[in-house]
Formats: C-alpha cells, structure tokens, sequence
C-alpha cells in the first residue's frame, strides 16, 4: 500500500516506533523507522559535527536510495523539525505529513529558538555541564511517559543528543517552505512543552490539516500505538486512494 518513514525525536531512535511499526507492517505498508546518526543504534557516529543538516541528509537520502515516492513523512517532537526540512528538499516524493507532538519547522528558525519544556530543561546547559558542550545526556524517561516499565524501557535505550541538532537554523534549499500536502497534527495533551498546543491551535481548521488532541503523554507512539498507527494509516490510505484516482 503506502510508503511510510517515520523520524524519532531528540535522544530516541527507530527502536521507538517499533510497536507502530508492527501494526503498519501488518496493514501492508511498507515502513521505514531509521535511528538517525549519532542516535540509537547509530549512537556509535556520534561526533560533534552531527547536527540537523545531518540528520535532514538521513531522511533525504534513504528515500531517495530507496526509491521512494508519495511518501507519508511522520515526525516525532525534535523529528518534525527533521521532516519539515527533508519534505521541502525532497518535495517532489512526498505525499502526507504526519506531526506527532512535534515542531512544524518554519524556514531559519532553530528548536532552540522555541523554547523548550519545563521537565526537559535547557539542553545547552546540560550538554555545557555534562557533555563537553557538544551534546546532551538524556533526561529520565518520566518526562515523556507516566508508566513505570515503560520509564525503565525507554531509559534503557536513550542516548546522547548533538546540541547542534537543536541550534542549526531549519534549512529547505532551495524551497521557501513545507510543500503543501495533506498534513495531520497530533498532540500528546499530558505533555508540557507551549510550543505544541500552539502548533496545535495554529493548524487546526487550516486548509489541509487534520488535527487530533490524544489524553497521553508525549512518547504517542509508545503509550498508544494503536491510535497513532490508525491514523498513519488513514493518512496513507489517503496518499493511495488520491493517486488511484488520478
């Protein structure tokens, strides 16, 4: 059916998606859940020069080896600055976007210059402190989720962050902004950063937006992954049934 790359948040990886994933998979979409570098399973290429630029090369570069194309791009909190920037620069291959709980990147403007949430803390302070001033130890998982299992799985498998992952301007080459596709807003209400419910406020009504509020905490693939992969779902299905119809 769909083609679908889903992009993990700061100190996450792919191992975050994998319960969505499955259900994905089952529904006959072909899925992608890469770590990007430095993080995950790539934690190994880890550096400091690893930044945003970077990670928007991981996103670009695996659908277009891939071949893919009418994709269904989804972002996971730091991931939605990642696939706003690789959506402008691939726009050509992309079919949907997918938000969850995540910073829908304006041209110029870096995480940092959001704010961040009161649980995670200032990021520059943390890897000044505790990272040689280049990347940031995790915070305890209990930010994200409420579960105690859960708290003690993410912990588990969190790694270190590149601070230039969050202070490099959004870039889209040679595009002025996100193409204009079918695009969904998901937020995770129990989460504390104001910058997502302003997203959320912002996008909802918009032309070619669909907005859904979920009563969970912000790792929405994990603490619902039933919910969350319905509606990666639906958003393929759309990207499939639009393309059939044309």
């Amino acid at each position: 059916m769909g083609n679908i790359v889903m992009i993990h948040g700061a100190w996450h990886g792919g191992w975050c998606w994998q319960p969505v994933a499955d259900r994905l998979r089952a529904r006959g979409h072909r899925t992608y859940a890469p770590s990007l570098t430095g993080l995950g399973d790539r934690s190994h290429l880890l550096s400091e020069e690893v930044g945003l630029a970077t990670h928007i090369a991981d996103v670009v570069n695996l659908i277009r080896w891939e071949g893919l194309r009418d994709v269904v791009l989804v972002g996971h909190s730091y991931g939605g600055q990642v696939i706003s920037c690789a959506a402008a620069q691939a726009a050509d291959r992309i079919g949907a976007l997918v938000y969850v709980d995540a910073f829908v990147t304006e041209p110029g403007r870096s995480i940092a210059q959001y704010g961040r949430s009161p649980s995670a803390g200032d990021i520059e302070k943390v890897a000044r402190e505790q990272g040689n001033c280049w990347r940031a130890p995790p915070p305890d998982a209990s930010i994200w989720v409420s579960d105690p299992k859960l708290i003690d799985w993410i912990n588990a498998r969190t790694t270190d962050q590149p601070l230039k992952s969050t202070t490099e301007p959004a870039m889209m080459g040679d595009a002025t902004g996100i193409p204009q596709v079918p695009s969904t807003y998901v937020l995770a209400e129990q989460h504390d950063n104001p910058a997502f419910p302003r997203f959320f406020a912002r996008y909802s009504g918009a032309p070619g937006w669909r907005t859904v509020s979920l009563d969970t905490t912000h790792d929405v693939m994990l603490t619902m992954p039933d919910e969350l992969a319905e509606l990666i779902d639906q958003a393929a299905s759309e990207v499939v049934t639009e393309l059939e119809d044309t």
